[in-house]
């Protein structure tokens, strides 16, 4: 009975497949040929005469069949859809019963591209997301992680932290003001490992290093003894920690990006589980949704932002954090000696900029190009 269902439905989409205005001129011409015949043959043309009718009413009975099943009636387009507009970002919206809350590219490797020649970035298109956790959703949910919906702008960020051989290659070339001596730790063989023992001073004087050599304007700029940031320059920086975030969870609302379970750490994360409590090649795990390596474990990343204990409840469009810090900047990510749950998307912790560990690392980032 099976068998002779799934012929029949393999008959009706053969059927389906030719375009209707053939399907209905076939059964139409092939109707009135018989009934011709039966003309001249009497009650004997009643048999071929009612296989005619019969033949036009199949074949408009299986596309209505298929309409009804759900099923396309016609071969799929091969023009891609375009990409929604944003919506407004919703005010006192429940998060349950928010608007999709990212509009983002596809976890697709790009094509090499020439503002970018010396590092492969993935672009994404931003958009609106629920930053944070709260108990609701995790029950180790700290409470400097506020559940909270941002909006955020087109950017692009390394599939990779940045690593010993790129360190090595870029600070060869670099330009004095932004020069850093390679870390004494560091050995040889060492070139895909994540490039570590630097602080945030040292991560943000390769990003304005990186982006001389790309032909790109750097973002950093020393300000009064403190650093800036020229945010419409399209030179490499240090991800904010939305943009972070929001890259990790690669369009996720879970407490991993994997899911709710700790168990995939193993697949997607070099931690104290797998790790051997030493770091490992960058992209020795499966990616994320958007396709970007170790965004939980192996290291620590530096971000742009002073670190608070809240948000600020007014930055909902790229948010950048406060102006100044009491504590630190921020770190996201986890390590290779992380347990499970500071590998969590909203997982938050903080080090003074000068601090300089064997498990912290950082990646960049920077604005797409304005169209």
């Amino acid at each position: 009975m099976s068998k002779g269902r799934d012929q029949l439905s393999a008959w009706a989409r053969r059927l389906d497949a030719t375009p209707a205005w053939l399907g209905l001129a076939l059964g139409g011409l092939l109707g009135l040929a018989l009934a011709w015949g039966a003309v001249g043959l009497g009650p004997w043309a009643a048999g071929p005469l009612a296989l005619g009718l019969t033949a036009l009413a199949l074949g408009l009975g299986a596309r209505l069949r298929l309409a009804a099943d759900g099923l396309p009636t016609r071969r799929a387009s091969t023009v891609p859809p375009r990409l929604p507009e944003l919506p407004p970002l919703p005010t006192g919206t429940p998060p349950d019963e928010a608007q999709p809350q990212v509009v983002a590219s596809p976890p697709l490797v790009p094509p090499p591209d020439p503002a970018d020649p010396m590092i492969q970035m993935v672009p994404l298109a931003g958009g609106i997301f629920w930053m944070g956790s709260d108990n609701r959703r995790d029950p180790s949910a700290s409470d400097n992680e506020v559940w909270r919906q941002v909006r955020l702008s087109p950017f692009l960020i390394a599939r990779t932290p940045v690593t010993c051989g790129l360190w090595r290659q870029v600070m060869a070339a670099a330009p004095e003001p932004w020069r850093r001596p390679v870390p004494c730790e560091w050995s040889e063989g060492d070139d895909d490992l994540p490039a570590t023992h630097l602080d945030w001073f040292a991560a943000v004087a390769f990003c304005n290093a990186l982006s001389v050599l790309s032909g790109l304007r750097p973002c950093y700029q020393v300000l009064r003894q403190d650093w800036g940031c020229d945010w419409q320059a399209d030179g490499y920086r240090l991800p904010t920690e939305a943009e972070w975030e929001f890259s990790c969870r690669g369009g996720t609302k879970t407490r991993w990006f994997w899911g709710d379970e700790e168990g995939g750490a193993t697949a997607h994360a070099w931690y104290s589980g797998n790790s051997g409590y030493r770091l490992h090649p960058v992209g020795g795990k499966a990616a994320n949704p958007f396709g970007l390596h170790d965004m939980a474990g192996n290291c620590w990343e530096w971000c742009w932002d002073w670190y608070a204990e809240r948000y600020d409840a007014d930055q909902t469009h790229d948010p950048r954090g406060p102006r100044e810090g009491r504590g630190g900047e921020v770190v996201r990510g986890g390590s290779f000696g992380s347990v499970p749950g500071f590998l969590r998307s909203a997982n938050r912790f903080w080090l003074e900029p000068t601090d300089r560990d064997e498990d912290l690392g950082f990646r960049c980032v920077r604005s797409a190009p304005r169209r």
